[in-house]
């Protein structure tokens, strides 16, 4: 059954998102120069929007972001709007715009200042639009730089909906930083440029926020250097699994390699592996524990499909605690 993607949103909540768009026909478009312009409009969008930038993996004609979005504040005055419009605006375009509400003002319409502030604001906090503007901007770009015309994009943008636990967002980020090496670009993802763990180990403040973000909680990581531990781990981990006991014949680490990081980082219960099941962080909709997925469907229950007969399905992965998919995606 389809679900519109309103349903999964709760504006009044902060929530976390994996989210999927591929360039049409999946033609390998993005080289250096695309993924850059692409990793610069995605920060300018994230410092403007709200919308924060949990994780990220730029790929050939594909890219995948585990972002959070924030509730939209109650207020958010003239202010402040224009210091997020900085982030997307030129220095020319702010004095354009200043000019024209000053000359509204002199008019006497405030009421035509007020509709130009919430336009923005409309803007701000919204998961739709920030991947509609990120998708739109890069394209017009790219089709300039091309010289070309027509649909970048494959379709508008893939989500779901993940619980805001620690478990369920380290799945989700390793299975996206590890992207790369499974393509067999990199042996380790801290050597392929645009993912976000790169970033970060470089000392990117963006990507650090990120991760520190995913890896705090009462027994979680309090400083970079504990957070970037349990973030290193947890990719070999992931990745050895995959790799080495051949899940979907998928590239990963092997033994060795994956023996290495558990010395360097800490050690680790082999029986506690699960197999990686992939197209749940892409197609299972909502990820999270029973609980989560047991609020969703009651909040939400008159968009859903009501004969089901089991709440969530069991994803076999994770070390840290069981989570459940609301598809069965086998």
């Amino acid at each position: 059954m389809r679900v519109a993607r309103h349903v999964l949103i709760f504006r009044q909540r902060e929530q976390y998102f994996h989210v999927i768009s591929r360039i049409v026909d999946r033609r390998m478009v993005f080289e250096d120069q695309e993924k850059g312009m692409f990793y610069r409009m995605m920060r300018q969008l994230e410092a403007f929007s709200g919308v924060e930038v949990v994780s990220y993996s730029l790929m050939g004609n594909h890219f995948h972001m585990l972002v959070k979005v924030p509730p939209k504040p109650m207020t958010l005055g003239e202010s402040a709007v224009k210091e997020r419009m900085k982030h997307i605006y030129s220095v020319r375009r702010m004095e354009e715009i200043e000019a024209m509400l000053s000359e509204m003002k002199a008019m006497g319409r405030e009421d035509l200042i007020e509709a130009f502030y919430e336009k923005m604001r409309l803007r701000m906090f919204d998961l739709s639009e920030f991947f509609k503007a990120l998708k739109q901007q890069f394209s017009v770009w790219y089709n300039s730089e091309h010289n070309r015309k027509g649909t970048l994009w494959e379709e508008r943008f893939r989500s779901v909906l993940i619980e805001g636990s620690r478990a369920a967002l380290m799945n989700v980020a390793a299975y996206i930083e590890l992207n790369a090496v499974r393509a067999g670009i990199c042996r380790d993802p801290k050597d392929y440029r645009w993912c976000s763990y790169t970033e970060a180990v470089a000392g990117g403040k963006s990507a650090r926020r990120g991760i520190m973000d995913i890896t705090r909680g009462p027994m979680g990581a309090q400083v970079w250097k504990e957070a970037h531990s349990m973030y290193r781990t947890n990719l070999f981990r992931k990745g050895y699994i995959e790799g080495e006991q051949g899940i979907g014949r998928r590239r990963g680490f092997t033994k060795s390699e994956y023996m290495y990081e558990m010395q360097r980082n800490g050690e680790m219960d082999l029986s506690e592996q699960f197999s990686i099941r992939m197209r749940y962080y892409s197609e299972g909709l909502v990820i999270g524990s029973i609980p989560f997925l047991e609020n969703f469907y009651m909040e939400r229950r008159k968009h859903l499909d009501e004969g089901r007969k089991t709440l969530g399905y069991m994803i076999e992965d994770g070390v840290l605690e069981q989570l459940y998919s609301y598809r069965n995606v086998k």
